[in-house]
């Protein structure tokens, strides 16, 4: 419920969970506050922080559900928005949700109603969402949820029909997996999770946290009876990508938060026509996520099954993620374009010649279904090294702290993605620390002469030489 006396900042950490709270060092497991900082937003590809027109947006959001305004209305007005901007089918329908993992609960509900057995084939699955295992198993994977403590650990009613198992993209070395093979491995599992009469769920995955794509959309067209769940999460899909996947029937995870630069846990799901009906009364456990507003208008039955009318903090996130969606796509294509370019070409400029630095292969992996945005590369990971050889988890973990802090010599704090552990769990140490490019940069840039080319070699030369400087003088360790 909407309490006026909460402050803009309250509201964007409200109606999330554990990975929202803000810890002792005033920031989240993200390493983003719900209070403006100066730093170089270069985390997108994991969370960003908020700006003056972030909070200018939260403002206003306030102001109105202070005149009477329902969240429930806004939250129909951002659908619509969405729907406009993005020109999705009158057939397809949204469904907000507190987190872009959380709305794969929605998905087996649905499901649930219709399929005895369920089967998950999570491709990607160590560069997905650290949570989407357990949701994908109807399982609960927070100690908090977004509205009421879930106290039955997930939808147990649902759960011991749905089996899970993961198909890694890339070797215990780190090294990426072929396309075929890739295709070949879930095609082998699809056909053994049919023989034993289950439904099977493919996650196809088109931007991973390193930006690795699969399977292949040749592979989807040969299964029409598989539910295949494009995980863009990353946001880094162009509108017309997300109808092609909404015409093959696919449903497609996607939030706000990353690409886009709105605040973290503004996730949504978009379902094709042959899934948008009125699911009917929802499993008890949604009732920890998900609200009435979150729900389309025209889901009388499922929306009825939730007590919670609405999450306040939810809509106000996705509000500032909607600003940010548009101010975006009112930049001329070629712009942006522009800004894509001289991003690329200024982390290779510098991080290329940087000795304590490897950068993963730059170019993604070709994919049918993403074009324009997701074609440009936009985040790029690479590995670290000392004296002693590549630098492990613990780390990165702690360079990427130090990065994020001001120091004498080096007073510019830099927000890199979070690193990432390469390869199926255990197989392997290698980790990336990520450079990612976010829209709300895209729109600082793209008005710029050069298109943002000499703030970018500015700025990488300072995060080059402040990564050197911490790891000469070992402070990492």
């Amino acid at each position: 419920m909407f309490n006026p006396n909460y402050t803009a900042s309250h509201w964007l950490t409200s109606g999330g969970d554990t990975r929202l709270e803000i810890l002792d060092s005033g920031l989240s497991k993200y390493r983003v506050s719900n209070e403006i900082r100066n730093t170089i937003p270069f985390g997108s590809c994991t969370a960003s922080n908020p700006d003056e027109r972030g909070m200018r947006v939260v403002e206003r959001i306030m102001a109105r559900l202070k005149e009477g305004e329902s969240a429930e209305s806004l939250a129909e007005e951002m659908r619509q928005q969405f729907s406009e901007l993005f020109e999705m089918p009158q057939s397809s329908r949204m469904v907000f949700s507190p987190s872009g993992t959380d709305v794969i609960y929605v998905l087996n509900a649905i499901l649930a109603k219709r399929h005895e057995k369920i089967h998950h084939i999570v491709v990607g699955a160590s560069e997905l969402g650290s949570g989407t295992i357990a949701a994908s198993g109807a399982e609960s994977f927070t100690t908090t949820t977004a509205l009421e403590p879930n106290k039955e650990g997930g939808m147990p009613s649902i759960a011991d029909r749905i089996t899970i198992e993961p198909v890694y993209l890339r070797l215990a070395t780190g090294t990426r997996r072929a396309t075929t093979d890739v295709d070949a491995d879930v095609e082998r599992r699809i056909k053994a999770a049919q023989s034993s009469g289950k439904h099977v769920v493919i996650h196809l995955v088109v931007h991973s946290k390193t930006g690795l794509r699969a399977p292949s959309l040749e592979l989807a067209k040969r299964w029409p009876d598989v539910t295949f769940m494009v995980d863009a999460a990353q946001g880094r899909l162009a509108p017309r990508d997300i109808r092609s996947a909404l015409s093959f029937g696919f449903t497609v995870l996607f939030t706000g938060s990353k690409f886009y630069s709105g605040p973290p846990f503004s996730g949504a799901l978009i379902l094709p026509q042959n899934l948008s009906a009125d699911p009917g009364a929802l499993p008890g456990g949604l009732t920890s996520w998900f609200s009435k507003a979150d729900l389309p208008t025209d889901w009388v039955q499922a929306r009825a099954s939730l007590p919670t009318q609405s999450n306040p903090g939810l809509v106000m996130r996705w509000a500032v993620a909607m600003n940010e969606i548009q101010i975006f796509h009112q930049i001329l294509p070629r712009k942006r374009a522009g800004v894509y370019h001289t991003f690329a070409g200024g982390f290779h400029g510098v991080f290329g010649v940087n000795p304590h630095v490897e950068i993963d292969r730059p170019i993604p992996p070709v994919h049918q279904l993403v074009t324009v945005l997701g074609a440009y590369p936009t985040v790029f990971g690479f590995s670290v090294s000392d004296e002693n050889g590549v630098l492990q988890a613990p780390e990165l973990k702690k360079l990427h702290m130090l990065l994020d802090t001001s120091f004498d010599q080096h007073p510019i704090c830099f927000h890199l993605g979070q690193p990432v552990k390469l390869g199926p769990p255990k197989s392997t140490e290698l980790t990336l620390l990520r450079v990612a490019l976010g829209a709300r940069l895209v729109t600082k840039l793209a008005s710029v002469e050069d298109c943002g080319y000499g703030w970018f070699h500015e700025h990488f030369s300072a995060l080059s030489a402040k990564l050197s400087w911490l790891i000469e003088t070992g402070k990492h360790r």
